[in-house]
């Protein structure tokens, strides 16, 4: 209960308007945070604002740290499910940082970018989705272990894992959802859109 409170204050101090003060927290830019994500656990909270990443603690309604992610607006953050990491991805790159410090992961290599991402409900993987390919990587060897090319070209624009972890689901501009195997990299159903293999 004591958390839901700290969160449900936290966010209304992100959220006020520009130039309004306290004592432990900034607005983010004009008209509030651009956006948030809270941790699975509940103990941190990210706040984008254009090119710059804050982490919060919750619990203390106090800036734990500021990450900088490239000279691109962040799209998207998201934790780890074991609230972790924090991933941000844009237009140009692909990040990862210790939540709980602030130091950046080592990244996947140069030139990572993506639409969408995903972790695993286990953490050890992680699906970044571009134009009409998804690739799966295994994070502790920072490994890409398979791509998976859509046969119809269409562009991933959502990816998710299912709850077993087993298959990776991914939503299609032309509004399907495709399921993958993942580990084999068969492609076992299209649900929506155009249905042709």
């Amino acid at each position: 209960m004591r958390t839901r409170v700290a969160v449900a204050a936290l966010l209304v101090i992100l959220a006020a308007p520009a130039g309004a003060q306290s004592p432990s927290a900034s607005s983010g830019r004009e008209g509030g945070a651009r956006v948030l994500q809270l941790s699975p656990d509940g103990f941190s909270l990210a706040q984008v604002d254009n090119h710059v990443i804050h982490i919060w603690d919750v619990a203390h309604g106090k800036e734990r740290s500021k990450v900088k992610s490239g000279d691109a607006p962040i799209d998207a953050i998201m934790f780890s499910p074991d609230s972790s990491v924090l991933l941000a991805i844009s237009s140009t790159t692909v990040r990862l940082w210790d939540a709980a410090t602030g130091a950046e992961r080592p990244d996947l290599g140069s030139g990572r970018h993506a639409s969408a991402a995903a972790f695993s409900p286990d953490g050890g993987q992680m699906a970044l989705t571009h134009g009409a390919s998804t690739s799966v990587w295994e994070l502790a060897a920072r490994r890409e272990a398979i791509i998976l090319r859509d046969p119809q070209g269409i562009e991933a624009t959502s990816v998710i894992f299912s709850l077993d972890g087993q298959t990776l689901i991914v939503g299609g501009a032309d509004k399907s959802v495709r399921l993958w195997d993942y580990k084999t990299g068969r492609l076992t159903q299209v649900l929506g859109g155009n249905r042709g293999f």
